[in-house]
């Protein structure tokens, strides 16, 4: 094409005239102007430094730094700009090693299965995986936040609300932030959960009651329809408010416990399927724990909207210094099911619990750490009406008032129990109407009442491993007289203690220990029975080891038994010590039974200085009631044989000559029972 701009149909060309002050030349199909300013080169000039005298719109490829650049001039300025989207650089091609690589970070990264990345399909994920069903606090801040001092109240139920509205999601927080609110962060949809990973959550003022609020709701039903007998997986029961098959049940009720205790003592079993029309058909995910009557009064709750799938995590602190209410709880959770509540700290909620669960079922407490917490009303880690639920790894210190608190909790399991330092007239741990649990690692130490108390009705669980020593004000390990029955301790270590290191109520029974290694032991029940067999942690008897005085019935008590009860073959040994060393033994030893009373006789052993045996001082066979005496005897006092009365030392006289003393010494004789005088004059 011709140079300038073609105009066609000029004069003579169409009737255009010629443009005014433009100079033109007339061609074959129109006027031409004269020729325009040069334009870039087409293409990018290929070198590694930059063009000399570029125009607008040049294009250079640097091929020492690859890169793709463009002459840019705008009215003040002109200059390359890079003309690419990557700013770093185009690179070579990824290593050929048989490998997958993608680009991420100015990098070659590792793509192929078995790298930190998933394949398209199939793989193992290891660590947190983040999902597009997390809610982060920090997008609804006000603006101008001042971290410990703004209100974030309305932040956190604003993300509350959001994820409600998507169905539940993971609230989370800037790693390490300070937060303050100064009312309740109210969860009632399932499937929200916090992960607040070392954040601190400030509980400030009068109106604050709980600092993050779990609420499922219940409605109150009818009584019971039938009679339960215990340990029955299903029960009947009459209309429900309006509950439908598939829903959850809680059943609370006061009952007639082993051993005939009744009142006021909640027992929960936690309803999986309900059937029929009614009267309904509960199939219970644990047996009944104990018979449940008509008689008693039954709480039936119909737990509508059970909160499922929520919790709190990573590490948050709970400050409660700031609280000036008269109750206040750092995590409330009612009617919880299948939820987590782990790596939670707090401070100085004095006026209410760490963690408070009411009602629920198949709950995990893991990793709760308080100081300064709880009181009399509250304890500082409180749990009550559980079923199945996990309560591991739990530490409190300092609290005023109870410490650990497990009350109507039934089929649930727990390890590392601690409470320290806990004053006022608080305990340390306490498990009170408490059935068919299993828990472990249990340290009370240093508390102002007692370290380990079972009270109100606590029956068949089973206690490992329990430590209470120098518990300040009354017993290590208390079994308060209240008809805790059939429960099993392995391992009891208790000494120090301010009162007794382990007491046992008279209404008590039924209770099974194995290892106790304690001071002072005060056992009322006429049925504990303690067992050293197929116990490593036992090499000798007694296994009661009484430091002081110890004081076996009372002044108006009736019969008194102390047994040492084994099997035949056994030896079964009284022993008394200096410093651990024994000086002597009574003994029912280990002869043979084989009949006619023969077998398991009485034996009087002496011990040397050094502990080695100086042999049997004194035998008695239990079938001829035979005495064996194996050195010297001396009386003191009359004496008497052959069942004649005793008589004083008596005094042989007459002479000798005319056999009057001889006489005298007969008559003597007789009088001691060794030999019949029948003599004549």
């Amino acid at each position: 094409m011709p140079d300038g701009v073609n105009i066609p149909g000029g004069p003579g060309f169409g009737g255009f005239p010629q443009p005014p002050d433009v100079p033109c030349d007339p061609t074959g199909d129109g006027w031409r102007g004269p020729p325009g300013p040069p334009g870039p080169p087409m293409g990018a000039l290929t070198q590694d430094t930059p063009p000399a005298n570029p125009v607008a719109g040049q294009l250079w490829f640097d091929t020492s730094n690859p890169q793709l650049y463009l002459w840019y001039v705008d009215p003040t300025s002109s200059q390359w700009v890079i003309a690419t989207a990557y700013a770093g650089g185009l690179t070579s091609d990824a290593p050929s090693d048989g490998q997958v690589y993608g680009r991420q970070n100015g990098a070659w990264q590792n793509f192929a299965p078995g790298g930190p990345y998933l394949p398209l399909s199939g793989g193992t994920v290891t660590g947190h995986v983040t999902t597009p069903d997390v809610v982060s606090v920090a997008d609804f801040f006000a603006p101008g936040r001042v971290a410990g001092t703004t209100d974030d109240l309305p932040a956190w139920n604003a993300a509350v609300a959001k994820a409600a509205a998507m169905g539940g999601a993971t609230i989370t927080a800037p790693t390490g932030m300070v937060s303050l609110i100064t009312g309740n962060i109210v969860v009632s949809s399932s499937g929200i959960r916090f992960n607040l990973p070392n954040v601190t959550l400030k509980l400030s003022g009068s109106t604050i009651t709980r600092g993050i609020s779990f609420e499922g709701t219940t409605t109150t039903g009818p009584v019971l329809s039938a009679n339960v007998v215990a340990y029955a997986t299903t029960l009947t029961v009459s209309a429900l408010n309006g509950i439908v098959a598939g829903g959850y049940i809680s059943l609370r009720w006061t009952a007639a416990v082993p051993s005939g205790l009744a009142g006021n003592y909640g027992f929960v079993a936690m309803v999986r399927t309900i059937t029929g029309t009614g009267p309904y058909t509960l199939q219970l995910n644990s047996p009944v724990p104990t018979a449940i009557l008509t008689t008693d009064v039954n709480l039936v709750s119909n737990t509508t909207a059970p909160l499922i799938d929520v919790g709190v995590s990573g590490g948050v602190t709970i400050d409660g210094t700031a609280v000036t209410g008269t109750t206040c709880h750092g995590i409330y959770a009612i009617n919880c099911v299948k939820s987590v509540f782990r790596d939670i700290k707090a401070v100085n909620i004095v006026t209410g619990s760490i963690v408070f669960g009411f009602t629920g079922h198949n709950n995990l407490f893991e990793n709760i750490n308080g100081v300064n917490c709880g009181n009399d009303s509250f304890a500082a880690f409180f749990v009550t009406n559980q079923t199945m639920s996990q309560t591991n790894n739990l530490r409190v210190e300092q609290s005023f008032g109870f410490g650990l608190l497990h009350s109507a909790c039934t089929y649930c399991t727990g390890t590392g129990h601690i409470a320290e330092a806990c004053v006022g007239s608080g305990r340390g741990s306490k498990y009170q109407a408490c059935l068919f649990n299993n828990f472990s690692n249990i340290q009370s130490h240093f508390n102002h009442s007692n370290g380990c108390a079972v009270a109100i009705a606590s029956c068949f669980n089973t206690f490992t491993g329990v430590a209470a020593n120098s518990n300040l004000a009354l017993e290590g390990v208390w079994l308060s007289d209240q008809n805790n029955c059939n429960n099993t301790f392995v391992g009891i270590n208790a000494y120090g203690n301010a009162t007794r290191d382990l007491y046992i109520g008279a209404s008590d029974l039924n209770n099974q220990f194995y290892s106790v290694n304690a001071g002072i032991i005060e056992d009322h029940a006429p049925n504990s029975t303690f067992f050293t067999a197929g116990m490593a942690a036992v090499t000798h008897f007694p296994l009661i080891t009484v430091d002081g005085s110890s004081t076996f019935g009372t002044n108006t008590g009736g019969t008194l038994n102390v047994d040492f009860n084994s099997a035949a073959g056994n030896t079964r040994t009284l022993r008394f010590d200096t410093a651990s060393s024994p000086r002597w033994t009574i003994v029912a030893n280990a002869t043979a039974e084989t009949g006619a009373n023969v077998g398991t006789d009485f034996i009087i052993g002496r011990w040397a200085d050094n502990g080695t045996s100086l042999g049997t001082a004194f035998t008695i066979v239990r079938s001829t009631g035979n005495v064996t005496i194996a050195s010297a005897l001396r009386v003191n006092g009359t004496i008497g044989f052959n069942n004649t009365a005793p008589v004083a030392k008596p005094t042989v006289s007459g002479a000798k000559g005319s056999n009057a003393a001889l006489g005298s010494l007969l008559t003597a004789l007789a009088a001691y029972g060794l030999v019949t005088d029948s003599t004549t004059a």
